[in-house]
């Protein structure tokens, strides 16, 4: 086999003023380590090198915010802060009643969790989150955050089913609604035509399940009126989208583990007469969430098992 004429060049070391001077040191490299198993560098006919990601690469950055993150708030995770309960009849004669056959409660409450991202230098008249990094590449503390949480109470844990708590990941570019849209009587699929909207609320309440969710921060509807469009007309703005992940992804994880150590006993929830079953938290993430849930799913102790819907291929 002929070296290629690229190659010879390189093997040659005759690479100045020619485009391949710019890989002359990486090669000449490359040939020092033949040169150590006995391979001559004249000798060489063909040769390559490419890189792979690091475990390191691949996951410190989010493991290095989750343990940051847990020495900040401590073990059972920041406080959980009840803001609003709305309760639901389960039928009424009167138009105006709030009424709904499945869910007894909606509840919107909230987290501060450390934040670890900042604000970009502006393109296109836009800026989005990156992360906080230094001049060393560690990801830092910048501020905190308030990461609200929309739970929903079924109708059965108020006739005394001991509930298990079920974390949603919503959709490619949807919020914390989309698996509890009491206030929708459409569908989902092509041309909204399943009826998926109250089928979700009618699993909670058969099953005992008591929903809660957060907006995925980089993947949720408000990036996607703002950030996203901007970063396709631009591929080297892709962090705006996957820094911003990183701290999407920290807010689900708080939030899950502050649900998990914290609901059961808050003295809202007491009062309202919810038991809790002795079980971890449970995740279903439908499409985009269930792209990331993968992801969640094994950065979270707090959760045991996984349904991962309609997700086509992961992404991440």
């Amino acid at each position: 086999i002929e070296p290629s004429p690229a190659l010879q060049i390189l093997k040659d070391a005759s690479s100045a003023g020619t485009p391949l001077e710019s890989r002359q040191d990486n090669f000449d490299a490359l040939f020092a380590v033949l040169q150590t198993e006995g391979i001559n560098r004249e000798d060489v006919q063909v040769m390559w090198d490419f890189h792979t990601a690091s475990q390191d690469s691949l996951h410190g950055p989010m493991l290095s915010l989750w343990s940051q993150a847990l020495e900040i708030t401590g073990e059972d995770g920041p406080e959980l802060v009840i803001d609003e309960i709305e309760a639901f009849l389960s039928e009424s004669d009167d138009p105006e009643a709030a009424v709904h056959p499945h869910i007894a409660y909606r509840i919107h409450a909230h987290i501060t969790a450390p934040r670890y991202v900042r604000e970009s230098e502006p393109a296109y008249d836009m800026v989005g989150w990156i992360l906080n990094e230094d001049e060393n590449g560690t990801v830092t503390q910048n501020g905190t955050m308030e990461v609200p949480i929309l739970i929903g109470i079924p109708r059965s844990a108020v006739s005394g089913t001991p509930q298990t708590l079920l974390s949603f990941g919503h959709g490619n570019f949807q919020n914390r609604t989309e698996g509890l849209e009491l206030d929708s009587t459409g569908g989902c699929g092509l041309n909204g035509v399943v009826p998926c909207r109250e089928s979700h609320s009618r699993m909670y309440d058969t099953y005992g399940y008591t929903y809660f969710a957060t907006d995925m921060l980089g993947m949720s509807d408000t990036d996607y009126d703002t950030t996203i469009p901007i970063m396709l007309l631009d591929l080297s703005l892709f962090p705006w989208l996957s820094d911003y992940l990183h701290q999407g992804m920290l807010n689900r994880l708080l939030a899950t583990r502050t649900m998990h150590r914290q609901f059961g006993t808050h003295p809202d929830i007491v009062e309202l007469g919810v038991t809790m079953a002795d079980t971890d938290v449970r995740f279903w993430g439908i499409s985009g969430g269930a792209i990331l849930g993968g992801s969640f799913a094994a950065l979270s102790p707090d959760v045991s098992r996984a349904a991962l819907s309609v997700f086509g291929m992961n992404w991440v």
